[in-house]
């Protein structure tokens, strides 16, 4: 959508003022819920945060390396919604003087994004892969699905990304066109662009910047030793302090900072190259 209006200032000038507005949409749903609810179809699979999967939609099922087996997998997002509106300034001024015509441009454009949900799978995920540590695991997948064996059950805590971006770009022009003699036109004129970077409003996306990382304050991870029974144990690497062996591979408290590198605050700007 456009709206534009056009006027004279003098008999050799004009300006031409526009406003504009484009929205592109695009959205995911099942065509048949029915057919991926857990409860019409009869199962009971539990989920610690019912709300994050108000639609009752089944987990995503895989069977190892079957490249035979079905797919049961959707979006990490169901429903997927992505819309961005955005809006556009221009304004022109022309002068003409002579055989000359002058003209001059600015293009003032921001866009907006409408609540993104991207990024979690907030249904969960089972895996029917080999298990070396089960002994009723049965070597082909499909006949543990059948058994009620699966290797892994994941379940989101954590609501869908909802992020925000928002874009300002704006350029220009001033461009010069002249008849020098019968047949020749000389046109020329120069252009500068301006890419304000991309704000994520809520401050919910995260950026890594390599200049911003220090390895002085890089954390440590607990590592696998031995107590003095000579049974497995987590070691703080730094200070010998013992945890459980679950721990192992875990950040170690009271080192370092595990964000150290990562940047997410609100309203923060960041060029493309820092992106």
């Amino acid at each position: 959508m456009v709206l534009a209006a056009t006027r004279p200032i003098t008999p050799t000038w004009f300006s031409e003022t526009r406003l504009g507005y484009s929205m592109n949409r695009l959205t995911s749903s099942p065509d048949l819920p029915d057919k991926i609810s857990k409860s019409k179809l009869g199962l009971d699979l539990p989920q610690w945060r019912p709300a994050l999967n108000p639609s009752g939609f089944i987990p995503n099922v895989t069977f190892g390396g079957l490249g035979t087996s079905p797919n049961m997998s959707m979006n990490t997002a169901m429903p997927y919604k992505n819309v961005n509106h955005i809006f556009s300034a221009t304004q022109n001024f022309s002068k003409i003087s002579g055989t000359h015509t002058v003209r001059t441009r600015r293009v003032q454009q921001s866009g907006r994004a409408e609540d993104q949900i991207q990024g979690t799978n907030t249904r969960g995920s089972m895996s029917f892969s080999d298990d070396a540590n089960n002994p009723d695991a049965h070597p082909l997948r499909l006949r543990q699905r059948a058994d009620g064996h699966h290797d892994q059950l994941h379940r989101s805590d954590g609501d869908a990304l909802r992020t925000v971006p928002v874009h300002r770009t704006s350029n220009g022009i001033s461009r010069t066109t002249g008849k020098r003699a019968a047949g020749l036109t000389l046109d020329y004129g120069v252009r500068f662009y301006h890419d304000a970077g991309q704000e994520e409003v809520r401050g919910q996306t995260a950026a890594f910047v390599q200049s911003m990382y220090n390895p002085a304050n890089a954390p440590v991870l607990i590592t696998s030793g031995r107590n003095a029974a000579n049974a497995r144990v987590g070691v703080d690497p730094l200070t010998g302090k013992q945890y459980n062996i679950a721990f192992i591979g875990t950040f170690a408290p009271g080192h370092g900072d595990p964000s150290i590198g990562m940047v997410s605050r609100r309203n923060e700007w960041f060029s493309a190259l820092a992106l």
